[in-house]
Order: structure tokens, then sequence, then C-alpha cells
């Protein structure tokens, strides 16, 4: 009896001993230290998500906003519609960014690469007078129209680009008597519209100068 007694208690210390040793952590990965391995992973694939996020919104934003300022630039600052004399043609209304001062005059369209279908720039003068402009540092072909006090055309320029050329060796386009108002748009509205000398021209909005005109 006593014999089996200890037999029994040496039995149930081996089994103790074995369970034991399965609940503590092992070499093969098992246990504590795997839950924690795969805890970082996800916390580092979460963290991965999130920098995704954000640079999508980051981009998101960006995009709207070089969409905004597109869209404001197409918008323009004034509108004017050239009014239909003679032939088949029918009047055409366009959207015009206004200078209106010296250093806007001064820069004009240049540097730009392309411009939105009937839109341009109207160049505003404190009273008529002789112009003459060329086209440096401009990379796209333009219509030059000069227009009088009136509202009347007084002719129509077709200018070619002249980014690189030396103020020596820039062409330079003359209105055809006294201007206050000239118009830049794209090369080929003016033929297109029939817009030639003696059109007239309607602006709706007030072309004020600014300061240091």
């Amino acid at each position: 009896m006593k014999r089996s007694t200890v037999l029994s208690l040496f039995v149930a210390v081996v089994l103790v001993a074995a369970f034991a040793g399965c609940l503590q952590p092992g070499a093969d990965g098992d246990g504590l230290e795997g839950n924690e391995t795969v805890t970082e992973t996800e916390t580092e694939t979460e963290t991965e998500a999130e920098n995704a996020t954000e640079d999508d919104e980051e981009a998101n934003t960006t995009e709207t906003e070089s969409e905004s300022a597109n869209e404001s630039r197409d918008d323009g600052n004034a509108t004017a519609t050239f009014l239909e004399s003679t032939g088949p043609t029918e009047n055409v209304t366009v959207s015009l960014e206004i200078a209106a001062n010296g250093t806007e005059r001064a820069e004009g369209l240049m540097y730009r690469e392309s411009l939105p279908e009937n839109h341009g720039m109207v160049f505003v003068y404190p009273d008529e007078g002789q112009r003459t402009f060329w086209m440096k540092n401009t990379l796209i072909p333009l219509d030059i129209i000069y227009i009088d006090s009136e509202g009347t055309v007084l002719n129509v320029a077709e200018a070619e680009p002249q980014p690189n050329a030396s103020d020596d060796d820039l062409e330079r386009y003359p209105s055809d008597g006294p201007a206050q108002y000239v118009i830049e748009l794209e090369r080929g509205f003016a033929e297109e519209h029939g817009v030639e000398p003696g059109t007239e021209v309607v602006f709706h909005d007030e072309l004020e100068l600014e300061d240091a005109s």
C-alpha cells in the first residue's frame, strides 16, 4: 500500500512538471513571444496603412488646390463680346485677365504654355496712345488685338513666339492708330471669328486702372 502511494505521488509529480513545461515559452517561437511578434507586425501594417492614407489625402489636397488654381485662372477677371458685323460669324464672348498697371502689363502672358479656349488678357491704359507689343518670353502664338477708347478694333497682329530672342532681335507689333485697350488671345481666334478692323467690342465689366499705372 505504501509502495503504491509512493508510486502514485511520483507519477503525479512527473505529470505536474510536464504540464508546467508546456505552459512556458519555447525556443520554437510558440507562446508569448510569438504573440508579441504578431502584434508588432500588425502594428507596422496599421502604421503603413495610416501613412498610405495620409499620403493619399495629401495628394488629393494638392490636386484639389491645383484644380482650384486652374479654375480661378480660367474664370478670368472680365468678359468682352466681339460683335459680328458682316459675314457668317456670330458674336463671341471671351474671358479676360486684366492687366491694369505697369507691372501686370509688362508681364502679360509671359511663360504661359497654353490658354483655355476663348480666354486671354486685356491690357488697360489710362488713355489712347500708340501701342507697340513684342513677344519677349512668350511661348505661344497670339492674336494681338488693338482697340480704341470707343471699343472699335484698329488692327489685329498675328504674333509668333520669340522666347530666346534678345531685345534687339524681337519683332515689334504696332497699333494702327491710338489704342486704349489691347486684347491678347491664342492665335487664330480673330480669323476664326471674323475679328478685323472695325469690329466692335463690348466690355461687360469696369476696366479700372490700378495704382502704379
